[in-house]
């Protein structure tokens, strides 16, 4: 069952994960886990040499979508369910929704596009798609994340 557990957060959680690469501006300093995994539930702080936190928060068997949070000094952006990109500006209390290109409307968000890079990768052209070291760099936060 632990093997069962340990794999399972590289599959359900990475993604999510990814995000921390993403967003977060710099190199990780620091991961500590403030409320440690257990069965349904973990909480994590993440620092960034920039002075960006990142608040990881996973809790499993509830009735809520995956989401992502961004905050900044002029902006908050929410992206809940992770599809869909939300925006209130410092002095509102309105969510605004974030219109989609209409590929991300007849495709799932950013399937197109992805499609279209995988192409060029394949076909040695430059492209964005990650590469080996970013799928390792977030197995790596992973693993401290969930000591694993």
């Amino acid at each position: 069952p632990e093997l069962v557990v340990k794999n399972w957060m590289y599959a359900n959680s990475i993604h999510l994960i990814d995000f921390v690469l993403l967003f977060g501006r710099g190199t990780i300093e620091n991961i500590e886990n403030i409320i440690p995994f257990s069965e349904n539930y973990i909480l994590t702080k993440i620092e960034i040499d920039s002075g960006d936190i990142v608040i990881y928060e996973g809790i499993w068997n509830a009735p809520a979508p995956w989401s992502v949070v961004v905050n900044t000094k002029s902006k908050r952006w929410e992206m809940r369910p992770i599809e869909k990109l939300y925006f209130q500006d410092f002095t509102s209390r309105e969510l605004q929704e974030f219109h989609l290109d209409d590929l991300d409307i007849v495709y799932k968000p950013g399937l197109k596009v992805q499609a279209e890079e995988m192409l060029k990768a394949i076909r040695g052209e430059k492209n964005t798609m990650p590469k080996m070291k970013d799928a390792l760099d977030t197995m790596k936060i992973i693993n401290k994340i969930y000591n694993i």
